[in-house]
């Protein structure tokens, strides 16, 4: 997602792909980040 210049994603609700913006796609970074580190400690 970091080297990615724009990203998709399925919208659930209307099952459609839709472009994030700026602010949700560093946000979504930051959520993963935050998962990886959880579950990859003793890696």
């Amino acid at each position: 997602m970091e080297n990615a210049g724009r990203v998709r994603q399925l919208d659930e609700q209307t099952g459609e792909y839709r472009y994030l913006p700026n602010k949700e796609k560093l946000a979504e970074i930051s959520k993963m980040r935050e998962y990886l580190q959880s579950k990859c400690r003793d890696r």
